[in-house]
């Protein structure tokens, strides 16, 4: 299949665009002392690693570390912080993120949400 069409033929989108376009890997995920999934696509795991820090590795790694990562965070005030905690930061295989109040201090989210755009290895 090249390209998927709707039923009324109307309107078509080249299969490169889907598989472009869509998420290969997203999670919503609390930090609290559960650290647990509340639903997640392609995570194999989910590491905390101490107040605000998180680890996430995935089920199917990404083809190189330059995939867009996007996210939030549902705690009022706090601050999301992708690939930027330590050496490890973002890789093919995992990402590391840190979620920090306005102080910079790290915190534990009741609802963090994140997401890897790109092509998988």
């Amino acid at each position: 299949v090249n390209t998927l069409t709707d039923a009324s033929s109307n309107n078509s989108t080249a299969m490169s665009t889907i598989n472009q376009g869509t998420a290969k890997a997203w999670a919503c995920f609390v930090q609290d002392t559960s650290h647990t999934f509340h639903d997640s696509f392609n995570m194999a795991s989910l590491t905390d690693s101490g107040a605000g820090f998180s680890a996430v590795s995935y089920t199917n790694n990404f083809n190189n570390d330059d995939y867009a990562s996007p996210g939030l965070s549902g705690k009022g005030g706090a601050r999301l912080y992708l690939d930027s905690v330590g050496d490890a930061g973002k890789g093919t295989s995992s990402m590391q993120l840190y979620v920090a109040n306005t102080s910079g201090t790290g915190t534990d989210a009741d609802d963090v949400n994140i997401s890897g755009l790109g092509d998988l290895a």
